[in-house]
């Protein structure tokens, strides 16, 4: 029990501390740029009512529409992000479940004095396995 427990404190962690505050700060940012868009975009709207002179409606429009579609491929790009933050945490959370149950197993085992096995001995599946192969 005691090599279980030393096994896991040494452990180092999945994820560096640094890059969390790193991948915080472009978070908190990549916010603030979104949602001076999301302003800049109302403004917009609000301008292209009543255009400059030098400028056609159809030309204000069309300034809209582009930066309404840059707005949307901004969206998509957060959502991904998001969902690969999401993967990422499962994948650290997974990664340290097995690290933990192979520790697990090597201090079993090591008090057995026997083979790591993740998984008890079945003697059936071993006989089967051992038979002749018939064709």
């Amino acid at each position: 029990a005691a090599a279980a427990s030393s096994g896991s404190s040494d452990t180092t962690p999945a994820v560096d501390p640094l890059q969390l505050q790193l991948a915080a700060s472009c978070w908190s940012k990549a916010d603030r740029y979104y949602y001076s868009s999301l302003a800049r975009l109302q403004r917009l709207q609000a301008a292209s009512t009543a255009p400059h002179k030098d400028l056609a409606r159809h030309e204000a429009l069309a300034v809209v529409s582009y930066t309404q579609h840059q707005l949307y491929l901004m969206r998509q790009q957060r959502e991904l992000i998001g969902q690969l933050a999401h993967g990422y945490t499962q994948l650290v959370q997974t990664t340290a479940w097995l690290k933990e149950a192979t520790a697990a197993a090597a201090a079993a085992a090591a008090q057995r004095s026997s083979s790591l096995l993740l998984l008890p001995q079945q003697p059936h599946a071993k006989r089967w396995l051992r038979r002749p192969q018939q064709m």
